[in-house]
C-alpha cells in the first residue's frame, strides 16, 4: 500500500514554527471598531428615514433619475450623517458607502460599511 506525501500538510514540532509573526497590537483593531459604531448609528439613521418618509425616497429616485448627483448627496446628507460617505446609483439601486478615517488627516479609512438599497 502507498501512501501520498503532501509537502504543505507536513508538520514537525521539532523543526519549529518557519514563520514569525509580528507583535500583536489591537489599537487599530480596537479604532476601528469603535468607528464602526459611529458609522452604524448613521446607517441607522439613513435606513430609519428612507423606510419612514416615502417623500424624501421618492425625491431621491428622481434626482437620481435626473442624474443629479448634487441633489442626490444634499438629500442623503439632510438626513443628518457625519459620515464621509461615497454614494453611486444605476437605474437599479443606490449605492451607500460610509467611510470612517484611521486618522485625523482622512490619508487613509480604517473601515467602512456598504449598503446597497435595490428600487427597481
Amino acid at each position: 500500500m502507498y501512501y501520498a506525501y503532501h509537502p504543505q500538510l507536513y508538520y514537525c514540532p521539532a523543526c519549529g514554527s518557519r514563520r514569525a509573526y509580528e507583535e500583536i497590537d489591537s489599537n487599530l483593531f480596537q479604532h476601528s471598531a469603535n468607528e464602526m459604531k459611529k458609522l452604524l448609528i448613521d446607517v441607522e439613521k439613513v435606513i430609519e428615514k428612507l423606510a419612514s418618509s416615502q417623500n424624501l425616497s421618492e425625491k431621491i429616485m428622481n434626482a437620481a433619475q435626473h442624474s443629479d448627483m448634487g441633489e442626490v448627496e444634499r438629500l442623503i446628507y439632510s438626513i443628518g450623517i457625519t459620515s464621509k460617505l461615497s454614494i453611486s446609483y444605476n437605474p437599479e439601486s443606490l449605492h451607500l458607502e460610509f467611510n470612517s478615517p484611521h486618522n485625523s488627516d482622512n490619508s487613509e479609512e480604517c473601515c467602512k460599511l456598504i449598503l446597497a438599497f435595490r428600487w427597481r
